[in-house]
């Protein structure tokens, strides 16, 4: 089997932390990195539509920009392509701030090995395809049953539609906050407990013996793009039976 290839943008105005990354990024019998550098933003955005990056690691300390304007910046001009923040010690929290901006994540500097970047690289690739996919499922939902959509997005219970093999296709703002992890995160996952069409059951979500969190789940059986799904909401206390009438109000 042929070794993938992967194409790294780097932005970071500091020729040794380039020269070290590069270092890292040699090739293996799995992967081969083509990486790319540029000292400044401007010039880095500008190489990503014909570089076409899988990944942009970004220095949020460059001469133009600094802090999180250069990652709202850098954002702006990415498009779909995951951003992964290099950080130096002091600004660890504004990397922090840009990952909740929508950064994959980040790496401090002098703080990571070769098998930490690598790792972290293919995940950030791997978060921002499922998240692609989640976003694209969600058109697709909002063009078949607008109406399913639009409730879904504002409801506050959780919602998540899992396939037959109890992997989560979508799940909405309430879910992610129920289970306690990004939406990005729960979409791809597998539910860890057997799924009871049609009935509530309480599902432990946190196995804290000293703190356990416990959600009432209530599921129904739907068609989503042709696929019988499992479309479950959950709730902290008693299920009021949001989902029946969800569904009765798109004729499922």
């Amino acid at each position: 089997m042929a070794a993938q290839t992967l194409r790294i943008l780097v932005i970071e105005d500091n020729p040794g932390d380039v020269r070290l990354l590069e270092e890292m990024l040699v090739p293996t019998s799995d992967v081969q990195y083509e990486v790319q550098s540029f000292g400044n933003l401007s010039d880095g955005l500008a190489a990503v539509s014909d570089f076409e990056p899988a990944v942009i690691l970004l220095d949020l300390g460059l001469g133009e920009t600094q802090g999180l304007d250069t990652f709202t910046a850098a954002q702006e001009g990415a498009g779909d392509v995951p951003i992964v923040i290099l950080s130096g010690l002091g600004d660890e929290m504004v990397a922090t701030a840009a990952v909740g901006q929508g950064a994959q994540d980040y790496l401090v500097k002098g703080e990571f090995e070769e098998q930490r970047l690598r790792r972290t690289i293919r995940y950030s690739i791997e978060r921002q395809r499922r998240a692609a996919t989640a976003e694209e499922r969600i058109r697709t939902l909002a063009a078949e049953e607008p109406g399913f959509a639009d409730i879904v997005m504002n409801q506050p219970d959780g919602v998540i539609v899992a396939d037959s093999t109890r992997k989560v296709l979508f799940a909405n703002p309430a879910a992610a906050e129920l289970f306690t992890v990004a939406v990005d995160d729960l979409v791809g996952s597998e539910l860890e407990f057997n799924v009871r069409p049609g009935a509530s059951q309480m599902v432990q979500i946190r196995e804290d013996p000293r703190n356990p969190k416990y959600l009432e789940a209530h599921s129904a059986q739907a068609v989503w793009s042709g696929s019988d799904v499992h479309v479950l909401t959950f709730r902290e206390g008693e299920h009021i039976g949001f989902l029946r009438r969800l569904l009765n109000s798109i004729g499922l």
